[in-house]
């Protein structure tokens, strides 16, 4: 009986956006990546939203790595200059199984204190939001790079796959920025063999070696749809910023292994 059902919660609506499903569903997808797998730190199994000044802004980082995507919303409504919630990921998760079905092409997101009210078709998901800060994530963005390289994304994911089938138990490969406009992909496992191969790109900047969990780059590769993209080093140590050709609207940054090299 319908009366034996708690009503469905309707938040104190405190603002609102509506935004493009496909674009919507993109960028979820992506910032899913890089959202904690673990509920330690709730903040890190979220995904954080900024709006200011008629832009979207999500990031979510597990501290290996970070992914950042801003779009422009069809509509909006706040009394506030800038307004910031934390969506968990579960919740992130069941909103793109929504979104997979029904041809509406437009979601809307009416946020109340502490909680959410999304609607889609005839679809309303209802989350608690997250408590806690989100990591001041900005200054761990480069603002510059000793080396860029622009590559295709098809042939270096090939290098990676190849590769990590000689990797060990820490599943790190070496990339070797050359200065005669190659990129060395390296495997090693002692057990089973080695994987060495070389491919051209368009190199700037000084050489570097640099040691990545192959996981982390194939994941933040993988998001994009764009073949062409643009990886900005600075050192051994240092963040590896990746973005398409010639968007700043997206962008993923992985962290280095340290003292792989």
């Amino acid at each position: 009986q319908g009366e034996d059902f708690p009503p469905f919660p309707t938040p104190e609506e405190l603002f609102h956006v509506r935004l493009k499903k496909d674009n919507l569903t993109q960028v979820i997808s992506k910032t899913l990546i890089s959202t904690s797998k673990s509920n330690i730190k709730p903040e890190l199994a979220s995904i954080f939203f900024l709006l200011e000044r008629g832009v979207l802004t999500m990031a979510s980082t597990d501290s290996f790595r970070l992914t950042e995507e801003r779009l422009r919303p069809i509509a909006q409504s706040s009394k506030n200059q800038k307004e910031t919630f934390l969506l968990p990921n579960r919740t992130a998760e069941e909103l793109i199984k929504i979104l997979e079905y029904g041809d509406q092409q437009e979601v809307d997101l009416a946020l109340g204190k502490g909680e959410i009210l999304i609607k889609y078709n005839d679809t309303a998901l209802y989350s608690r939001l997250t408590e806690g800060l989100f990591p001041e994530y900005q200054p761990l963005i480069p603002k510059k790079y000793i080396t860029t390289m622009i590559l295709s994304k098809k042939t270096f994911i090939g290098h990676i796959r190849r590769a990590s089938i000689f990797t060990n138990k820490l599943n790190g490969i070496t990339l070797r920025i050359r200065d005669d406009g190659e990129c060395e992909v390296e495997g090693i496992n002692r057990d089973i063999g080695e994987y060495r191969a070389s491919f051209k790109a368009d190199i700037k900047g000084s050489p570097i070696t640099i040691v990545f969990n192959y996981h982390y780059l194939l994941e933040g590769l993988e998001s994009f749809q764009e073949d062409q993209l643009l990886l900005g080093f600075n050192n051994e140590s240092q963040p590896l910023l990746i973005r398409p050709v010639p968007r700043d609207d997206t962008l993923y940054i992985v962290m280095p292994m340290k003292g792989a090299v």
